[in-house]
């Protein structure tokens, strides 16, 4: 099916988030193209759209859809959280923590936002700071493997460090 015979925006993006399920985030970057083209508000396609372009490699692309889904929708706590991401892997990780924080305020029970705090502050060696985010997202969702792994990898990190 052209994508141009989609006529509406739901019907696009809903194809979008099946083909970034699939791993095919062209064809889901296309597909986002479209429900933005048929509704330039579309938040949550911009939100999607970065992303795939995350995925992709194109950072700038990502965090460029990101402002744009933030500027549509301030209390997006998914596009914080995704720009937190990309900002994290540019280095940015003071960046990425004000993301993260944002994410955490409009969304307080969001175990991934805290998680990916941790990683950042653990980044910059904030090893205190990493154990409670990661306790946190732990009390939220005790399933979280990632925040047990890390979570012990600061405190042998700051054991090490501070043992006489």
């Amino acid at each position: 099916m052209s994508k141009k015979r989609i006529l509406k925006p739901i019907v696009a993006f809903s194809l979008g988030v099946y083909k970034g399920n699939l791993g095919d985030y062209r064809d889901a970057i296309a597909y986002y193209d479209r429900a933005i083209e048929l509704d330039p508000e579309y938040a949550d396609a911009y939100t999607n759209r970065g992303g795939a372009k995350g995925c992709l490699g194109d950072h700038d692309g990502a965090i460029a859809d990101f402002d744009r889904a933030i500027e549509l929708k301030p209390d997006n706590a998914d596009a914080y959280n995704y720009r937190g991401i990309v900002k994290g892997s540019l280095g940015d990780h003071d960046g990425a923590i004000a993301d993260f924080d944002r994410a955490i305020e409009l969304k307080p029970d969001n175990a991934d936002a805290y998680f990916l705090r941790g990683v950042a502050k653990s980044d910059l060696g904030d090893h205190d700071g990493a154990i409670t985010d990661f306790d946190r997202a732990i009390e939220i969702d005790p399933d979280n493997v990632n925040a047990y792994y890390n979570r012990g990898g600061p405190r042998g990190a700051w054991a090490t460090m501070t043992a006489p």
